[in-house]
């Protein structure tokens, strides 16, 4: 099978190590950066360039870009592949995704369309980054726009082969929602809370818990600003619903009211423990 990847950052780049380490199929790819393209031909990243002309035999284009640049590479594409081919995306957010898949499948009935997102990733971006383990034993999102029995079949293998270990059949609203909260959500703590003044000092008095915090502060600000506004709908009922939240606790801490205190100490312990159950 002949596997095309437009976008070879650390999604995308990890995805055609990943099939080029862990499968039979070729990997062409794709970059609008010639020094990707190159770090990717020094790491055997994929068997060839993507092109117009090879593009027709494509078995899976998977378009690992923000998604607002997909939309260019559906209408330049679409037109010139095979029959049966299928075509995904690894975005963040899946309503906008959804919406040009939909248009591009009344248009080019022959190809099916599939959105996914791996739950896969790090704090890191570019194909350097990149590493045929990412996938290993994660999740990944299905959301079928138009694809039959057969068409999820073939891409669900291909995910289960690079390492995905459980596909989860979706809908954009659902996804869009619970990524608000399960994702872009945390994005923004990280990225708020590492601001404090004491940040610069915690050296020596931070341990585990600090890291973790921390960790996602370092982020591709470009690629998760454009998925947080374009989910800004769920994302700011979130962020209202955890400023509610803050708030409660700051109004126990500062009128020293401890048992309110502890109760909503032990609420969160609750549903963390619930969550573990």
């Amino acid at each position: 099978m002949k596997v095309g990847i437009i976008g070879l950052g650390l999604i995308g780049g990890s995805f055609a190590r990943a099939i080029l380490k862990k499968t039979e199929n070729e990997v062409y790819g794709l970059d609008i950066s010639e020094e990707t393209m190159l770090k990717g031909e020094l790491l055997n990243s994929y068997t060839d360039r993507l092109n117009e002309n090879n593009v027709k035999d494509i078995d899976i284009l998977i378009i690992s870009l923000y998604p607002r640049a997909i939309q260019g590479y559906l209408d330049k594409f679409c037109p010139i592949m095979k029959k049966d081919a299928i075509i995904m995306d690894c975005a963040g957010d899946k309503r906008i995704v959804k919406k040009m898949f939909e248009s591009a499948a009344k248009t080019y009935p022959d190809l099916s369309f599939i959105a996914t997102h791996p739950m896969a990733g790090n704090e890191f971006s570019g194909i350097k980054y990149s590493t045929a383990s990412l996938f290993e034993n994660s999740s990944a999102l299905f959301i079928p726009v138009k694809a039959g029995l057969s068409a999820l079949t073939v891409a669900k293998k291909l995910f289960v082969d690079i390492g995905v270990k459980t596909v989860v059949i979706s809908d954009a609203e659902t996804h869009d929602e619970i990524i608000a909260y399960t994702s872009q959500l945390t994005h923004l703590i990280s990225s708020s809370y590492i601001k404090s003044p004491t940040a610069l000092k915690h050296k020596g008095f931070s341990g585990g818990s600090f890291k973790d915090m921390t960790r996602i502060a370092k982020l591709n600000s470009e690629m998760w600003a454009q998925l947080m506004v374009d989910n800004k709908d769920n994302l700011t009922r979130e962020l209202t619903t955890l400023i509610d939240n803050l708030t409660l606790y700051k109004d126990a801490i500062s009128t020293g009211n401890e048992d309110k205190l502890k109760q909503l100490l032990n609420d969160g312990n609750a549903i963390k423990d619930k969550l573990e159950s």
